[in-house]
């Protein structure tokens, strides 16, 4: 190794390259003499160890809290459908509201076309009226002298009481022939 090579350098390149086999060597004829040179200590730095963010494992909720969640969820979608049905309700009101003030504004504006409508018509048949020219008829209508003609019809005189008294003994004959009839004889 030489000198400019550092220790992370070193470790990187063992962590990375696969080891490899060694053959074995024959064992060396002469030692040449070898050099001692003064190593240079460079200094270590330390790597902070990369730190895996370990998720916990997720707590499973128990029965009652999946049970209380359902129930919470099923009371928000109660909650919505009637949020919607209000919705509705309020957008059909405000929908009437406005047709109600449009049905308004057209009706004052129609009595209004229909009122200059009429006034125009009223014009055109009064001056037809005006313009119109009836034949002089030589008939006159006679003079009657109603009472002079009343008093010439004769009423006959007509006794009112003896007419209801016959009456009266008629209804209560037909009423005893009834009962007569529906009363069971006796033996």
């Amino acid at each position: 190794m030489s000198e400019a090579t550092t220790v992370d350098t070193v470790i990187e390149t063992v962590a990375t390259k696969p080891a490899k086999k060694v053959a074995a060597k024959k064992a060396p004829a002469k030692k040449a003499a070898v050099k001692k040179v003064a190593v240079k200590k460079v200094a270590v730095k330390k790597v902070a160890a990369k730190k895996t963010a370990k998720k916990a494992p997720a707590k499973q909720p128990s029965v009652l809290d999946q049970i209380t969640e359902t129930a919470n969820k099923a009371a928000m979608v109660y909650l919505g459908v009637i949020g919607k049905a209000v919705d509705f309700v309020q957008e059909g009101t405000d929908k009437a509201r406005t047709n109600v003030e449009q049905a308004r504004a057209d009706r004052q504006k129609s009595v209004n076309e229909l009122a200059k409508r009429g006034e125009v018509l009223k014009a055109n048949v009064e001056k037809q009226i005006e313009d119109f020219e009836l034949p002089e008829l030589d008939f006159k209508m006679p003079e009657v002298d109603f009472k002079e003609q009343f008093s010439k019809i004769e009423l006959p005189e007509v006794n009112f009481k003896a007419e209801f008294d016959k009456l009266q003994s008629s209804i209560e004959e037909a009423v005893e022939s009834v009962k007569e009839r529906f009363t069971p004889a006796k033996a």
